[in-house]
């Protein structure tokens, strides 16, 4: 039988371990800087969170989708505009607003006897569902 090669045949290779310190303390740097995104859940719906301080950019949004996008183009370092958390957060206040009131319209409808309070509940369920489903499209921008 023959002997085999048992030794390594590469070459160890001789790192700048202080160079490649420096280059990574400047990459971590950056992300810290800027941050990292996060959906998260919580009660009703999804939270936007910055994963190293732990801070809530946007809270409540209804839609697993929405959250995510919205994580990335916070993450994303190329886009200059970022979502404003005020204006996501009022298009969730609205959307649940507007949820809610339609599950009060409904419960109207069904136990009111006077005809005339159902065909108000009918007409403003109708509005409420109208906004709703602006709001659903205004969700598709981010």
């Amino acid at each position: 039988m023959t002997n085999l090669a048992t030794k390594s045949t590469h070459k160890k290779r001789n790192y700048n371990k202080k160079y490649i310190a420096k280059k990574l303390g400047n990459i971590t740097d950056k992300v810290v800087k800027r941050g990292v995104f996060v959906t998260r859940k919580s009660d009703p719906g999804y939270d936007v969170v910055n994963y190293i301080t732990h801070e809530v950019y946007a809270t409540n949004i209804p839609f697993l989708k929405t959250a995510t996008s919205v994580c990335k183009t916070l993450n994303d370092k190329n886009i200059e505009n970022k979502p404003n958390p005020s204006s996501i957060n009022r298009l969730c206040n609205l959307f649940y607003k507007h949820l809610n009131d339609i599950n009060f319209y409904k419960h109207t409808i069904y136990t009111s006897e006077d005809l005339d309070r159902k065909l108000i509940a009918q007409t403003r369920m109708e509005e409420s569902v109208l906004i709703l489903k602006e709001v659903k499209y205004q969700f598709t921008i981010y």
